[in-house]
């Protein structure tokens, strides 16, 4: 089975004493942060909106867990901040980058419905399933009178 290490995606860190000083006029700014220790252990996971800077929950989860169990971890969560993203670690505890609950899901989904992968890398549904459908568009049902 798959693990999280090809759905990490790269987070800002940042020291205690890096917190309270404003970014530079060309960074490009990566959405979420995480708080590290000098050892790079995970602290708290931010996300600045603007000049504001959000707390978000702090799930650390290892880069070798597999998709499943990264959503087992994920949905443990309270509802409120189920659907925040995940700070992955390494072996040593080290702080790696996030992995959005987003692509968990697609992960999982694309891992049930038998994705394969073509000789270009790109990917080929091995099976399409049946009860994946849009009902949206499709005109009501008309009831015959009684």
């Amino acid at each position: 089975m798959p693990t999280l290490a090809r759905l990490i995606e790269t987070a800002c860190e940042l020291t205690e004493s890096e917190l309270d000083q404003p970014l530079s006029a060309g960074t490009t700014v990566i959405e979420f942060e995480v708080l590290v220790t000098e050892l790079r252990e995970p602290l708290a996971l931010l996300r600045r909106v603007g000049r504001r800077v959000e707390c978000l929950s702090l799930t650390v989860v290892d880069e070798a867990a597999t998709v499943q169990e990264a959503v087992r971890v994920a949905m443990r969560r309270p509802r409120a901040t189920r659907f925040e993203p995940l700070v992955c670690v390494d072996q040593f505890g080290a702080h790696v980058g996030v992995v959005r609950i987003e692509r968990l899901m697609e992960a999982l989904a694309g891992a049930e419905r038998g994705v394969r992968r073509n000789d270009d890398g790109t990917t080929a549904d091995a099976h399409r399933s049946r009860h994946a459908f849009d009902f949206s568009c499709r005109p009501p049902r008309h009831r015959p009178a009684r």
